[in-house]
């Protein structure tokens, strides 16, 4: 049963309209995971059901697993699950209002994305970075499209090659 709802969790991810009809078999078999110790399952099924979780804003049950997937995740080596841990983590920390913790928790899944060359990480983790960024650059009273060379500006805008169509 376990395997095969990390399985399905990880087929359908992104699939909510399936995943809530089987919240409550997810959430079994990651509880059977964790009580049967098959540590690298839990740590799988969270990575592949947490992305519902935020969705649906259940932010502290998705912490939850988080934590205990990153306590895991450590003890096993599990350098890919806990990138993927810690990039789910700085998404529960942003709803929290708590970016510093955000970037911590990016920065050290980006390191280990890179050490593992993992591209599809990779990307994730920066664009969760560039979207804090944003963010911050929002709060403190900032634009995202306009001055110092940065995203939008004049300098950040390629030239149109003449061989383009206009």
């Amino acid at each position: 049963m376990i395997e095969y709802f990390v399985s399905f969790g990880e087929k359908h991810r992104l699939d909510y309209e399936v995943l809530e009809q089987e919240v409550s078999n997810m959430q079994t078999a990651l509880w059977l995971a964790s009580e049967k110790e098959m540590h690298q399952a839990f740590v799988k099924g969270v990575n592949a059901f947490c992305h519902f979780l935020n969705v649906r804003g259940l932010y502290a049950q998705e912490g939850s697993y988080l934590k205990q997937a990153q306590t895991l995740a450590t003890s096993l080596d599990d350098k890919g699950g806990l990138a993927g841990v810690l990039l789910n983590l700085g998404k529960v920390a942003t709803h929290r209002g708590d970016y510093e913790q955000t970037e911590a928790y990016l920065q050290e899944g980006l390191d280990l994305a890179r050490q593992l060359k993992d591209s599809e990480r990779l990307v994730a983790l920066l664009q969760s970075l560039g979207a804090l960024a944003g963010s911050r650059r929002l709060r403190a009273g900032g634009s995202l499209f306009t001055g110092g060379g940065g995203f939008g500006s004049p300098a950040w805008i390629p030239p149109l090659d003449s061989s383009h169509p206009r």
